[in-house]
Order: structure tokens, then sequence, then C-alpha cells
């Protein structure tokens, strides 16, 4: 039934109980009930002799009621005929994490629905040294020139510029742009079907977690 035998100061912390109070508790009276049957499942591995111990995320209800994020180790720790003896139950609070990972899922949702719903062309670039390489492009990019996205994704950005636009690229702009600086230049962008695309370009440098300059983020407006 995974009653309580003992409990340390630390999951008394985190749950909020004190220790009498947590040794009163049952299993199933902290964990989150979404999460309980995935719990039970493991500890049935266990009972059968599958498994001797096992790791999973779970989610533990404290004793104020807030939801709390966790990971969980379990070990099984048997007697000499084989039988069970006890559980230890290791839970260490992932919450702050948790959380985090959250926000940045749902910063990214958010950048991508403003990147595929902006009025203008917009791309992605990753640095190499022969010149840009486009990661990414939005509709707007796809529609206006009149490419699928296998099409322009992976390839060099010069596929998609007039000869006057490339040299206007790679002789100064690229350079300034991975130098860290802003750029607004006019360019000749190329259709599939062969039309001159007149835009004005915006490109800001993109950087990593290092702040190392890895590409650019390239907006054009059809003019």
């Amino acid at each position: 039934d995974r009653d309580w035998i003992q409990v340390n100061d630390r999951l008394c912390e985190i749950l909020g109980y004190s220790r009498e109070d947590l040794i009163q508790q049952s299993w199933s009276d902290i964990t989150h009930p979404d999460d309980l049957g995935a719990d039970i499942d493991q500890v049935n591995r266990i009972k059968i002799g599958e498994i001797e111990s096992y790791s999973v995320e779970s989610r533990f209800i404290r004793k104020d009621g807030e939801i709390i994020f966790a990971s969980l180790s379990v070990v099984c720790i048997r007697q000499e005929d084989g039988s069970i003896d006890y559980l230890i139950n290791y839970l260490d609070d992932i919450t702050e994490r948790k959380l985090v990972e959250q926000h940045l899922v749902a910063s990214e949702k958010q950048h991508r629905s403003i990147f595929e719903d902006a009025p203008m062309t917009y791309v992605l670039t990753a640095h190499q040294e022969s010149g840009p390489i486009i990661t990414d492009a939005n509709t707007q990019f796809l529609t206006t020139l009149g490419y699928d996205y296998h099409e322009v994704a992976g390839h060099p950005s010069v596929e998609f510029y007039t000869p006057a636009s490339n040299a206007q690229m790679l002789e100064r702009d690229y350079q300034e742009a991975m130098a860290g600086r802003f750029i607004q230049q006019e360019r000749q962008l190329v259709a599939k079907d062969g039309r001159i695309v007149e835009t004005l370009l915006y490109a800001l440098p993109e950087y990593d977690v290092d702040n190392n300059v890895i590409g650019t983020r390239a907006i054009y407006v059809d003019i």
C-alpha cells in the first residue's frame, strides 16, 4: 500500500507537512491523480520482479494544495526470500525548471506565430563561409516568391537574389550584419517564375546563448 515508514526533513519541506502529518498520508494522497496510474504501473512491475528500480517525472500535491513537479527515483529493497521489504523514494523538486521549460515553450509558440503571421517576408539565416544559408522562411516569403518550403530551407540566400543584389550583399552588407550592425538596404528578390520583386531589407544579427553572432534575421518589405 506504500504506507510511509520514514520520511526526512527535506521531503517534509518540499511537501509542506510536518513529519508526523506526512506519516499519516498515503502515497496516493500526495501524488497528482493524473500521474498516479503511471507510478502504480511501475510499482507493479517491481512486485512481479520485472524491474528493481525506476525513475519518472511526476506531480505532487503539497499540504497547501500547490502542485509541484518532482523527479522521482524509486529503488526496491528485498528480503532474503526475494519478497519486497520496502521501497526507497528519492524525490527532487524540479518545479522551477519545469516552469522555465513551459515558459520557453510558450515563448517559442508566440515567436512562431509572429514569424508566420507577419505581413512581410521573413527569413532566418545561418552563417557559412560561402555566405548565409536560409534556415527558415515564413509563409509570406514562400507565397511572394512562389516556392515550397523545402525549396528554400537549407539553400543559400544567393539563390534568391539578383546578381546585383548578391554582389551588394556579399561584398559589404553581410559582413556588416555579422559584425552585429543593423542593415537597411534595397534588395531585389527573384521569384520562382523569374519575376523580380523589389524589396526593402531590414537585417538584424542572430545570436546564440553565448552572445555570438550565428546568422541573421532578414525582413523584406515589398516596395
